[in-house]
């Protein structure tokens, strides 16, 4: 009896102190808004290690590597992002601002497809850089 009471205690305090992919996502969205980018991405880190096709945590994980400016990561974060949500028009067009801006011109691809995808307002960048 000692012994189920025992584990039964075990479980529910594991239950109270274990996170879940929300608590992660979330925190890592507040440390972002914070500028904590090491922290944001430690936590996108973790979402991503529950859960490797949540597409959203790789586009976030990019935004924070933007604020350290970690762009290889980011242009990276985007890819996969892109991998699993391939509709994500502004994945392409920061992937391929990030690209240009890197002197890539392979960014224009990634322009174009935003734009084919709907983004209009990549009009004016495309004009400018990719023609």
């Amino acid at each position: 009896m000692k012994q189920l009471l025992f584990l039964i205690l075990i479980f529910f305090t594991s239950l109270s102190f274990g996170q879940t992919i929300n608590d992660y996502y979330h925190s890592a969205n507040r440390k972002k808004e914070l500028k904590n980018f090491e922290g944001a991405i430690l936590d996108y880190n973790k979402v991503i290690e529950l859960d490797p096709t949540y597409a959203f945590s790789y586009y976030n994980r990019a935004e924070a590597k933007l604020g350290i400016q970690d762009y290889k990561g980011a242009i990276e974060d985007y890819s996969k992002n892109i991998e699993i949500y391939p509709d994500d028009r502004m994945a392409y067009y920061k992937r391929g601002i990030i690209k240009l801006a890197l002197g890539n011109k392979e960014g224009c691809l990634d322009l174009k497809k935003a734009k084919e995808l709907g983004l209009v307002e990549v009009n004016e960048q495309i004009k400018e850089y990719c023609n």
